[in-house]
């Protein structure tokens, strides 16, 4: 008996945004500031990384990325409606957009990865084969 795959089957599993704009030279003398503002926003703000064009934070929603000509998020907590992803993004895009005085956006990417567990390896192959002689 063929089994069937639907969207539905699929659970979120990770979420991930990403800005890009002309580079922002004001993150030479902000990226502090960027920090100590998200710091109030995010529950356990960490930096993991911090060099003049490139630094990294974790929280509890998730990863951060900011560079000279692009910032990003991501969540592996992404819920199905991704309102608090949203939510996460918003917070912190309009953080960066600020204190780099960035007025333009050349980019706006959103990436969304779901999955679905199977019981075994077999299962998995047999919704495949099926996925693709469709």
């Amino acid at each position: 008996m063929p089994t069937t795959l639907s969207f539905a089957d699929f659970s979120m599993s990770r979420a991930a945004s990403e800005l890009r704009y002309d580079n922002a030279y004001l993150i030479y003398d902000r990226t502090g500031q960027v920090i100590q503002e998200a710091r109030g926003h995010f529950t356990n703000f960490k930096v993991t990384s911090a060099t003049p064009n490139e630094s990294t934070f974790l929280s509890d929603e998730g990863s951060f990325g900011l560079q000279l000509g692009s910032c990003r998020f991501i969540s592996d907590k992404a819920d199905a409606s991704l309102e608090s992803f949203g939510s996460s993004c918003k917070r912190y895009f309009d953080i960066v957009a600020e204190l780099l005085d960035i007025r333009m956006f050349t980019r706006v990417g959103l990436r969304v990865i779901t999955k679905k567990t199977t019981k075994d390896k077999e299962e998995a192959k047999a919704l495949l084969r099926e996925a693709l002689s469709c």
